[in-house]
């Protein structure tokens, strides 16, 4: 899959197939994990997912400390199925993931694909894929998208495009003012119903 791939997609939907998923996921390590956002054109259940088995995680919350300016995007493991269109990141602590195959998957329609998840200080985060290169409002700081193991915004001035099959980050009332650049991170860690931060394992992706 990916941006070559988009138009043939369409005239396979509903079709099954092996498809290889034409990207490189770089290698991580426990002490620095390697981030990679993708989205996939087909469900896939996690017992059939191969390389991306016990790796991919979602977001499940997010929190901004204004004392701090530290803004936390907060991510959970996947246990049971990848579904087709959902942004996701693959949290890889391994060796590198070349080219994965994926048998006997059913080619669903292509389609936007954006869920959102409360901050716990007020307003939202919004997480949508991408089906083929999407630009991005350049100077944006209410946009976030992981590249090259970092969190960033759109450039000032300079065209910020994502590659299909990939996904952002929009923020919607998090921030206490327009324009305001905090510093982020993103980590991954337990649910729980008492206290979630107290349960995080702390996995800084970037700090800017």
């Amino acid at each position: 899959a990916g941006e070559a791939y988009y138009t043939t997609l369409l005239n396979l939907v509903g079709s099954t197939k092996d498809v290889t998923y034409q990207r490189t996921f770089n290698a991580g390590t426990e002490d620095i994990p390697y981030w990679n956002v993708f989205s996939l054109p087909f469900d896939c259940f996690m017992d059939e997912a191969g390389a991306f088995a016990d790796k991919v995680v979602y977001l499940d919350y997010a929190s901004y400390d204004a004392s701090t300016n530290v803004l936390t995007l907060s991510f959970l493991y996947e246990t049971f199925k990848i579904e087709a269109n959902k942004p996701y990141a693959l949290y890889n602590t391994g060796a590198e993931i070349k080219n994965p195959v994926f048998n006997g998957v059913t080619i669903a329609a292509q389609d936007e694909y954006a869920y959102q998840v409360r901050c716990t200080t007020g307003g939202t985060v919004t997480f949508t894929n991408t089906q083929t290169r999407q630009p991005l409002t350049a100077g944006d700081k209410n946009t976030i998208f992981i590249s090259n193991n970092g969190l960033h915004y759109p450039a000032e001035g300079v065209a910020t495009n994502m590659g299909a099959f990939r996904g952002y980050f929009t923020l919607d009332g998090v921030l206490p003012a327009q324009g305001v650049s905090p510093r982020m991170r993103v980590v991954v860690g337990q649910e729980s119903t008492t206290d979630m931060e107290s349960t995080m394992e702390q996995t800084d992706v970037m700090v800017k």
